[in-house]
């Protein structure tokens, strides 16, 4: 449609058009015809275009106030202005200006595009007691399906600043006078992500295998296949799942079975056609499936579990039910009811099959990257920097809602950064009531989560208060505890060591007495000790 709005601008150009083809002005290279073309403007906005046909050749540094459409779907600049360096395909879109700002006016913005949406009337928000009947709207759009390989954007900036000022790649706002009427997470959000793993996979029915080539029919989720992926064979009279897995051990994860007969089913030895799946990893119906690199037994098998190029263990050493497919790798797509699979020899007209989804998967909604290359001044440099500048308190600064192993993690990048990293939190203001609070549902405790550092070893420190046994505690990772209880009894499981100690005079009312063998008293004569249930022993007091 654009370039059709751009063949009508040509068919009817004029001199007040605000359009200029470079094919209608002379010159001896694309960047003299660009230029002639942007002066005969003569100063007005307008666009210079450079039609697909035009030969190669840079457009150079064309005059100011000049917007310039190259339709060749060549490579452009790069982000640091050198031209042959960039993209390649599509469209590029050029703007250049060279006038002083204060010619332009204070505030005023520079873009060689601008998108405007004014959504005025008929919207809906309403969710959920009449349907979702929510309208969706936005400035600009894009999407991208990619079935191969490849590092994909859908939107991607880059700039360079090689002069004082912000440099800001991506600046936000969202301004709002309305109100929430949906549930869940609506709200005023000036940057929001979503990374999802999906949950719907690729099956279908093979009709034909003519050397690799599948053909298949009852195809489901046609649209999730992609190239590299696994491509599995789940007809259950082909599917092995006989005895059980006794643990899953090293790295590599070596697989041991029970009751299991892997080697007289599938060979021993390397194996390329066969994929492995704990039944335990199956979540919502979506099969965690991996390849098989060996298998050395009856019993014993080893996966090639990998992820970004490395070897990878198996975090927990389940057991159980499992299920072992023949399987191969998606090596092309056709553009529907057909692709080409390696090896193929054990998919066979009649057979179902399943394109699981890709278990050495790295799930990341959000990353920032910062590089300090030189030293700060001040405490100036920020990695992340969050604010309210409003007049009333957020309820939170972060928020992290989910299932997590580990909520924040602070890792050095090399060895020495731990001795110089001054703290892994800091707070500077006023000081809160609870500075660190962690609440554990399942016991109904609030527990503080400490970090020493002795001799640059880290030892690991809890410490709160127990509702259990109400009382505060205090525990390391080396069996050392302390306990103060709600009635003012401590307990350390190490002893007491100091220069002076210092206890209530009091006397056991018998020998007899009700005690438990440590327990102890003194009072002006004599020492009281606890040696067995109920029984008390003195030693008298001398002067020295």
């Amino acid at each position: 449609m654009f370039l059709a709005c751009v063949a009508f601008a040509q068919a009817a150009q004029s001199a007040d058009s605000g359009i200029r083809f470079i094919t209608d002005f002379p010159g001896g290279s694309v960047a003299a015809r660009v230029a002639a073309a942007c002066s005969d403007l003569n100063g007005q906005e307008g666009m210079v275009v450079i039609p697909a046909s035009v030969s190669e050749g840079t457009v150079g540094a064309f005059p100011d106030n000049c917007t310039v459409l190259d339709l060749r779907g060549r490579s452009g600049p790069n982000q640091d202005g050198m031209e042959g360096q960039g993209w390649t395909k599509g469209l590029l879109l050029r703007g250049r200006y060279s006038r002083d700002e204060s010619t332009i006016g204070h505030n005023k913005h520079l873009q060689p595009l601008h998108v405007h949406t004014d959504f005025w009337s008929g919207g809906n928000n309403d969710c959920c007691a009449n349907g979702f009947l929510k309208s969706y709207v936005s400035g600009v759009a894009s999407t991208l399906a990619a079935h191969t390989p490849g590092q994909k954007y859908s939107f991607w900036g880059w700039q360079s600043n090689f002069s004082d000022g912000d440099n800001i790649a991506g600046y936000f706002i969202a301004q709002d006078w309305g109100g929430t009427s949906a549930t869940d997470d609506e709200g005023t959000i000036a940057l929001r992500g979503q990374a999802y793993q999906m949950d719907t996979v690729f099956t279908a029915k093979v009709t034909a295998n003519r050397s690799g080539v599948l053909s298949y029919s009852e195809a489901s989720h046609e649209e999730t296949r992609g190239e590299k992926r696994l491509l599995i064979v789940t007809s259950p009279a082909k599917v092995y799942s006989a005895g059980n897995v006794a643990n899953i051990t090293g790295a590599p994860p070596v697989v041991h079975g029970s009751g299991t007969a892997w080697a007289r089913e599938f060979g021993a030895g390397a194996k390329s056609n066969v994929c492995f799946s704990l039944n335990s990893e199956t979540q919502e119906g979506v099969k965690e499936v991996i390849p098989v690199a060996s298998i050395e037994s009856d019993t014993q098998l080893t996966l090639n579990h990998t992820l970004k190029a490395r070897v990878q263990g198996w975090e927990v050493a389940h057991g159980g039910p499992y299920q072992i497919f023949r399987c191969g790798v998606v090596t092309a797509l056709a553009e529907s009811r057909g692709l080409t699979v390696a090896p193929y020899e054990d998919f066979a007209p009649g057979d179902t099959v399943e394109m699981p989804l890709a278990y050495n998967h790295v799930l990341i909604a959000g990353r920032i990257t910062a590089k300090q290359q030189i030293r700060q001044i001040g405490n100036a440099s920020i990695g992340l920097d969050v604010g309210n500048v409003g007049s009333y308190r957020m309820d939170r600064g972060v928020n992290i809602v989910g299932r997590f192993k580990r909520g924040i993690t602070l890792s050095p990048l090399l060895p020495d950064d731990q001795a110089s990293t001054e703290a892994a939190i800091h707070y500077s203001g006023k000081a809160p009531a609870t500075m660190l609070r962690v609440w554990d549902p399942q016991t109904d405790n609030f527990i503080s989560f400490l970090q020493t550092l002795e001799n640059h070893n880290v030892s690991p420190v809890d410490f709160g208060f127990d509702r259990k046994t109400a009382s505060w505690q205090f525990q390391t990772n080396r069996n050392a505890f302390a306990s103060i209880s709600d009635t003012g009894v401590a307990r350390f499981s190490g002893g007491v060591v100091a220069p002076t100690y210092q206890t209530r005079l009091a006397t056991p009312a018998s020998s007899q007495q009700t005690c438990a063998p440590g327990q102890m008293w003194a009072d002006a004569n004599y020492v009281y000790v606890c040696t067995a249930p109920n029984t008390i022993k003195r030693a008298a007091l001398n002067t020295f």
